[in-house]
């Protein structure tokens, strides 16, 4: 039980896809397949798009980035980054041009990790010269388009990924398999396909097939029947087209999808497919013979032969332009149907091969958590400030001698200084999620940690955290009830948190990491009873509390070589002293420095405790 819970933890990041679509896109229907994939592994996901009409266990904005003029555009960009702040989002992943630009900015603005894939090719406005807006890395989905990205951009090859749109192909299956409420043939019909959009560019491949290629098939197959599956309404030329030639012909044979069955089981009752892009893609799942035929060229059949030229150009929707000629590609359609041909298992295989999900979200995934691992070191450069309080009190304490406390009405304060400056608290889960690529960190990221656990690190401490939207680590003395270790300095006793005051404030996000079991000075016991003092700290928390524990902090700050070796040992990833270690606490994991806040810390002191040079200046003070 615990093991899951930890990789729970581990697991989550949050997403935001970018979208600017008004139609059915295969975009949209590729960031369905990967929202829902990455979903299910425990990340949280989130989509802004004009429309979104798929089902995806994702949070869905409406943000009308397809729109183009200027102050729209700035509008999406103020938008975006509230929804990235809001939803503390780790990385932005654009999936069409429009919403590449605006992410763009946002992403720039926000200082955080931007991923741009391009599905297809579009033309080179002046506006994507002046802004190429590609991310830190890009996907591009065919050969062809991340060749010509490299050429068009001077994209180095290091920055782009091939990476193909990948599909859930059992679920293709179970969807052709779904009820059938609009049925387009009869036994003797021969039920020949489009399936794609009826707009754009494609417009024109669908009046080339109703005016001429449908026609001229015809006149050599009787039997033939033709259906266009298409999202949305068709154009009102083409409509009057298709009416035209019904009555022509004296019968309906040129349909139209009626959007009643599923697409999937729509397509199930194909005998043969003219499609591009993801369309193909989803034919050939189901066993279909396929003709491509996209924006850029008409391929034939996909074959052994043609499957190269198939996968480079996106199955013809990305190549360089080629002419076509409507009475050659009606005299193949009519051979392909006259010699009933079959789609070639190897074929079938090497698309499943290709296009499936899991090896492609897994692609994708990798990618996200490279770009998020090259910021994190970036950000790490500068560590975020670490502080060390003990206690928060209601007043002042006036015969404590060391003066480890602070009043609530001082930490409400510097809470209030931390917000109103944009710092961003964090803990060392996070951290270690931000090391693995799993969290993206910032420059504004600090982390609030508590020594010993007393109980007014719940009756005060953490209602103001819960206030100003914030967390923290607390390391816990998990052998005793009280502060005995103080009664030699004549330091007030002070009760320390039970289980279920530390299992609300676990619920809530507060971190909790081991202290040993009687807040010993490591550096001054044997190994055995070092081991002892460390082991059974963190086995109480992990075995009776059933909270992960992967920090440690060493009490009075002092450890030794043989201290950190065995906080190592025992699975914890980090272990936290006070003014000693290196200024990049990176260079080591098990001596990280903090700076202590005493009653006694004005609002003055605190804000140089809290800035970047602070560390350095301190190291230099004492020596250490």
């Amino acid at each position: 039980m615990i093991i899951v819970f930890i990789l729970l933890i581990f697991s989550q990041m949050n997403i935001l896809y970018l979208l600017s679509q008004v139609e059915v896109t295969g975009a949209e229907t590729y960031v369905e397949s990967l929202a829902n994939y990455l979903s299910s592994s425990g990340n949280k996901i989130f989509i802004a798009s004009d429309t979104f009409t798929r089902k995806a266990d994702a949070k869905i904005f409406k943000v009308n980035l397809h729109q183009r003029d200027f102050k729209t555009r700035r509008s999406n960009i103020v938008e975006i980054q509230k929804i990235i702040r809001e939803n503390n989002i780790d990385i932005v992943h654009a999936n069409s041009r429009a919403s590449a630009w605006v992410g763009h900015f946002a992403c720039k603005k926000e200082n955080i990790p931007f991923i741009v894939s391009i599905h297809g090719l579009s033309g080179m406005r002046l506006s994507k010269k002046l802004v190429p807006a590609l991310g830190d890395k890009t996907i591009a989905v065919s050969e062809y388009i991340r060749d010509v990205t490299m050429k068009d951009f001077k994209v180095n090859k290091s920055q782009i990924e091939l990476i193909r749109n990948g599909l859930n192909i059992d679920e293709v299956i179970e969807r052709s398999k779904q009820e059938v409420k609009s049925i387009y043939k009869t036994e003797k019909d021969f039920l020949l396909s489009y399936i794609g959009r009826g707009t754009g560019p494609k417009k024109d491949i669908v009046l080339a097939l109703v005016n001429e290629i449908i026609p001229n098939i015809k006149a050599e197959v009787k039997n033939l029947k033709f259906l266009f599956i298409c999202p949305g309404t068709l154009h009102e030329e083409i409509l009057s087209s298709i009416n035209k030639k019904n009555k022509d012909a004296g019968e309906d044979y040129i349909l139209i999808d009626d959007h009643k069955n599923d697409v999937m089981a729509s397509l199930n009752q194909v005998d043969m497919v003219i499609a591009a892009g993801r369309s193909a893609i989803e034919s050939v799942l189901l066993n279909k013979p396929v003709l491509f035929w996209g924006e850029s060229l008409f391929g034939g059949v996909l074959n052994d032969k043609s499957l190269p030229l198939a996968l480079e150009s996106n199955f013809g929707d990305s190549k360089v332009l080629e002419k076509v000629y409507s009475d050659k590609i009606a005299k193949e359609v009519t051979k392909a149907i006259k010699d009933n041909i079959k789609l070639d298992a190897s074929v079938k295989s090497k698309v499943e091969e290709e296009y499936g999900l899991n090896i492609n979200a897994e692609k994708v995934l990798s990618l996200y958590k490279e770009v998020i691992m090259k910021h994190n070191k970036e950000v790490l450069e500068e560590p975020p400030p670490i502080l060390l309080y003990h206690r928060v009190v209601k007043d002042n304490i006036k015969d404590s001698v060391v003066g480890i406390y602070v009043t609530e009405e001082v930490f409400e304060e510097q809470l209030q200084h931390l917000q109103k400056n944009n710092f961003k608290t964090i803990t060392f889960i996070d951290v270690s999620k931000a090391l693995k690529g799993d969290k993206t960190l910032s420059e504004k990221n600090i982390i609030l940690t508590f020594d010993d656990g007393y109980e007014d690190n719940y009756s005060s401490a953490f209602p103001l955290l819960k206030k100003y939207n914030s967390t923290a680590v607390i390391f816990l003395v998990t052998g005793q009830d009280s502060n005995v270790w103080d009664s030699t300095k004549n330091e007030p006793g002070a009760k320390l948190l039970n289980a279920e005051q530390i299992k609300k404030m676990f619920d809530y996000g507060i971190e909790f990491g081991a202290h040993t079991l009687n807040h010993t000075n490591l550096t001054e016991v044997s190994k055995n009873q070092l081991l002892k003092e460390i082991y059974n700290s963190k086995i109480y928390i992990c075995k009776e509390l059933q909270i992960p524990v992967i920090s440690f902090a060493y009490p009075y700050g002092e450890c030794n070589k043989m201290a950190k070796e065995a906080v190592k040992q025992l699975g914890f990833e980090f272990g936290v002293a006070t003014d000693s270690g290196p200024l990049n606490f990176l260079k080591d994991l098990y001596q990280i420095r903090r700076q202590i806040i005493f009653s006694h810390t004005s609002l003055f002191q605190f804000r140089k405790k809290i800035s970047k040079w602070y560390p350095a200046y301190k190291k230099l003070k004492s020596k250490k």
